[in-house]
């Protein structure tokens, strides 16, 4: 985990930007929050023995989201899905420059095009993962505007590869935006839970 952001998640400006409101992070601090994070495990994993693990990382939490570090977005957002709303960014429900949030529905202030993709590698990569009612046609169709609307810009390339050298895998919406439009990406989605 630590090692992600010094590389994996830098944008052109050699900063983090959060995904939600593109908020810039110093990178050196976030390394440094995570170095004392891990040491803190290390260190209570010893005494507490492999066992523990669940528990420490429920308590010492790295500080992280689903594409770069910013949990208090992350929180906002919780598990609500995603939205296009008409008037937005007009409304004053905005938090902290996260997005506007209603009972039901999310639309972040930044990373909409990232956001979309990462949704659909995981659709891809991982099918009937996700139930049909979590995930319904109409918000896949948003997240289809987005990607769209928001094409992969020089982060996202750069993020693909340096994930492909660590992990060999790689985004192929990323690589060939263009598939996008010919992908069911409901056959990826679940309608019963196991």
């Amino acid at each position: 985990m630590v090692e992600l952001y010094p590389w994996v998640d830098l944008h052109p400006d050699l900063q983090l930007h959060a995904i939600y409101s593109d908020a810039v992070l110093e990178p050196a601090r976030i390394i440094l929050a995570d170095f004392r994070i891990e040491a803190a495990r290390a260190a209570r994993l010893v005494t507490a023995g492999p066992e523990a693990l669940d528990a420490l990382e429920a308590e010492l939490r790295f500080n992280c989201e689903h594409v770069v570090p910013q949990p208090r977005c992350n929180s906002f957002r919780g598990n609500i899905p995603y939205f296009d709303f008409a008037d937005f960014p007009d409304l004053e429900v905005l938090r902290d420059q996260c997005g506007r949030r209603e009972s039901d529905r999310f639309e972040p202030e930044a990373g909409k095009g990232p956001v979309a993709r990462a949704t659909f590698y995981f659709l891809l990569r991982y099918p009937d993962r996700v139930e049909v009612d979590e995930l319904p046609a109409e918000w896949l169709a948003v997240l289809l505007d987005w990607h769209e609307q928001f094409p992969p810009g020089d982060y996202e390339r750069h993020r693909n590869a340096a994930v492909f050298a660590r992990q060999g895998n790689r985004n192929p919406l990323v690589d060939h935006p263009e598939w996008a439009s010919s992908i069911d990406f409901t056959d990826g989605l679940t309608s019963h839970r196991r």
